[in-house]
C-alpha cells in the first residue's frame, strides 16, 4: 500500500510520486482526500504521480471527522479554486503531462481549471449540473437551511471523510457551482471521462448527459455505474477507465464520441 507522502500529512493531502504522466484529482465539498485514497493507490501502482490536495478549509477539526462544518459555511469559491490552481501549477512543476478530474463538485473545479491550463484530459466523477429537487428546494433556502440539516443528519454514522455527519454543509456552494459550469462546457475541447451512477441521489444523473453533449471534446466517453450513490465509484472501475483514457485514447474501447449510457432515460435539458 502506497503511503501518503510525508510532507502532506499534516493537511491529509495524497501525493504519490511515481512516473511523468501526472493526475490532480479533487475530493468532494465537505469531503477529505481519504475518499480517493483507495483510486490515488492503485493508480499509482499503474505508475502515474497522484495528488489529491485538501480544498482549502477542509480537514480542519482534530476529532475524528477531520473537518467542521463551521468553517465550511464561510469558504467562498474563489477560495477553493485558488487553491486547485496552486495545487496544479505544484503538480504541474514535476511532470510531462498532466489530468485533472474529481468527484462531484471537485470535478466542476477540475472542469474550471481546463479552462484556464492545458490539461491533457478531464476526470469526472459525478460533476453537478442538476440537483435533485430536494437540495434544489433546500439550495433555495439559504444558510438557513445548514443547522436544518445538521440537526436532521446528527444521528447519522458517517465515519472519516465527512463533516459530522453533515454532507451539504454549504447550500450556496452547490447552487453556484453548476451554473458556472454551464457557461464553461463549450470552451471544453479536450478528451473527457464522465463517470457517473444512475442511483445518485445527490447529483441528478441527467447532470452527465447534459455534459457530454455540451463539451466539444471529439474524444469522450460517458461511463454509467448503478451500485453506488453519489461520491465515490467503484474504484476499480474508475482505474480502469482512467488508464483507457490516459494510455489508450486511441482503443476501440475509448473512441470519439463514445457514450455507454445504456438505457437510462434521461430528462430533458
Amino acid at each position: 500500500m502506497s503511503k501518503v507522502a510525508t510532507n502532506c500529512k499534516k493537511d491529509n493531502s495524497i501525493l504519490l510520486q511515481r512516473g511523468n504522466t501526472g493526475i490532480l484529482l479533487i475530493h468532494g465539498i465537505t469531503k477529505t482526500p481519504g475518499e480517493l485514497q483507495e483510486l490515488a493507490d492503485k493508480l499509482a501502482e499503474r505508475g502515474f504521480t497522484v495528488y489529491c490536495p485538501l480544498l482549502p478549509k477542509h480537514g480542519t477539526c482534530p476529532g475524528k471527522y477531520e473537518t467542521c462544518w463551521r468553517d465550511m459555511v464561510g469558504v467562498t469559491p474563489a477560495e477553493l479554486k485558488e487553491g486547485m490552481e496552486k495545487s496544479f501549477l505544484k503538480l504541474r512543476e514535476g511532470v510531462d503531462k498532466i489530468y485533472v478530474g474529481g468527484i462531484s463538485l471537485g470535478a466542476n473545479l477540475a472542469f474550471d481549471l481546463a479552462t484556464k491550463y492545458r490539461v491533457d484530459g478531464i476526470i469526472s466523477m459525478g460533476a453537478a449540473i442538476f440537483l435533485n429537487k430536494g437540495l434544489n428546494f433546500l439550495t433555495a433556502l439559504g444558510p438557513g437551511a445548514v443547522k436544518f440539516l445538521h440537526e436532521k443528519n446528527k444521528k447519522n454514522k458517517n465515519e472519516g471523510v465527512v463533516y459530522h455527519n453533515f454532507p451539504v454543509s454549504n447550500l450556496f456552494l452547490m447552487a453556484l457551482f453548476p451554473k458556472e459550469l454551464k457557461k464553461i462546457l463549450p470552451d471544453i475541447t479536450v478528451p473527457v471521462l464522465l463517470i457517473h451512477s444512475t442511483l445518485d441521489n445527490i447529483v441528478d444523473p441527467k447532470s452527465a448527459a447534459y455534459i457530454y453533449k455540451r463539451i466539444k471534446s471529439k474524444e469522450k466517453k460517458l461511463v454509467w455505474v448503478e451500485n453506488f450513490g453519489h461520491g465515490m465509484a467503484d474504484a476499480e472501475v474508475c482505474l480502469e477507465e482512467i488508464c483507457r483514457l490516459i494510455g489508450g485514447k486511441d482503443e476501440e474501447d475509448f473512441s470519439p464520441d463514445d457514450s455507454s449510457s445504456g438505457g437510462l432515460r434521461m430528462q430533458g435539458d
